[in-house]
């Protein structure tokens, strides 16, 4: 269905837009956590080298700048637009467990929370990619460049008591000769393998809370369609009403199907649904943009067209008889329709509506006389 395609392409990229914001707030949050704890080590709140620590402050405000500025130059509804914004997170969370170490192991699970809500294997597995390759340069690079992890150079891998003596002195003597086979199996590998266990189920998660709004979204479309014929229906309509007389200009159309009472008793109901069918269908295929047209009684149709004016209604019906002439092939006789329509700004909509309404029943009075 034409509309419904529509809503489905909006509805994507309106996601992207939500999902990427989310995660440029994230990463805003994150900075502002980061300048936190540069003050306290600042004061000496935390016993962290000060040098370490604003040079990595630093370094992770440049990279914040480059990620956010996308929100300001970019349609965060673009596709690539995520990946950009995913390794800036990650080239932020690399700095910091790079300079940090040990402190910032919680810190690696932020990029996963912020693909999972992409609900996006293909997101997933690029995020995890990155992260992976993250792990690698911070353990590597940490090392030698960041606060000491205690575990890495003295190669502890038993419980305390082990290296304490009997006299509460720590004793250890062995320090790590071979860097790169122990950090990839002790660190590197570890941290990799938590990461794909926390990207499985924040994944799964995910998948469950989509397929949950999905659920709520479709019976929320089934609750406001029309299920003859794909137009939404007219509880729908009465719910609209109010946003519409917000608009600046608005253009309304009303149709009528004449003598479907007639055709009922001659044909049966089944011709005669065939034929509300037959008409709500060319009226669909005029749907365009913010158009939307609702079935409001059993032969009445009406279309809101938004800052239309009389150009634009009139060329919406021209075509309008052209696919209904298309259509009623497919019956054995003319389809007759009333129609009537009128335009004016949406605080004057009740009146815009009587003058559509008058409309369409003068038009009715005509066929029928006609008859």
């Amino acid at each position: 269905m034409k509309e419904n395609s529509i809503f489905v392409n909006s509805e994507k990229n309106n996601k992207e837009t939500i999902a990427n914001t989310y995660a440029l707030k994230c990463l805003t949050c994150a900075m502002v956590v980061l300048g936190i704890i540069l003050v306290l080590n600042v004061i000496n709140v935390f016993l962290v080298d000060k040098t370490v620590t604003i040079r990595c402050v630093g370094l992770c405000f440049v990279v914040y700048c480059a990620t956010i500025s996308v929100r300001l130059f970019v349609d965060l509804s673009k596709s690539w637009v995520k990946y950009y914004i995913l390794f800036g997170e990650v080239a932020w969370i690399t700095i910091i467990a790079t300079s940090l170490t040990y402190h910032a192991l919680l810190a690696c699970a932020l990029p996963i929370l912020s693909s999972s809500v992409y609900a996006s294997k293909r997101v997933a597995i690029y995020t995890y990619v990155l992260m992976v390759i993250s792990t690698c340069i911070s353990v590597f690079a940490g090392y030698h460049l960041g606060i000491c992890d205690a575990n890495m150079v003295l190669l502890t891998g038993h419980p305390l008591g082990n290296y304490v003596s009997d006299s509460g002195e720590f004793s250890h003597n062995e320090i790590n000769d071979d860097l790169f086979r122990t950090l990839s199996l002790f660190f590197v590998l570890p941290r990799s393998m938590i990461l794909l266990a926390f990207a499985i189920i924040t994944s799964n998660i995910s998948k469950i809370l989509n397929l949950n709004m999905d659920y709520a979204r479709k019976m929320e479309n089934i609750a406001e369609i029309d299920g003859m014929t794909g137009l939404f229906n007219k509880s729908k309509y009465l719910d609209m009403i109010k946003e519409y007389k917000k608009e600046d200009k608005v253009g309304l159309i009303f149709w009528d199907i004449n003598f479907l009472k007639r055709i009922n008793d001659s044909k049966g109901h089944e011709f005669g649904d065939e034929l509300i069918r037959i008409v709500a269908k060319s009226i669909l295929a005029n749907v365009e943009g913010a158009n939307s047209a609702y079935r409001i009684g059993g032969d009445e149709f009406v279309m809101v067209v938004p800052n239309g004016e009389k150009q634009d209604i009139e060329g919406i019906i021209e075509k309008w008889r052209r696919d209904l002439r298309h259509l009623e092939k497919k019956v054995e006789f003319d389809v007759s329709v009333a129609v009537g329509y009128a335009w004016g700004n949406g605080v004057d909509y009740d009146e815009i509506i009587r003058r559509a309404d008058q409309m369409m029943y003068v038009d009715k009075s005509n066929k029928i006389r006609c008859e």
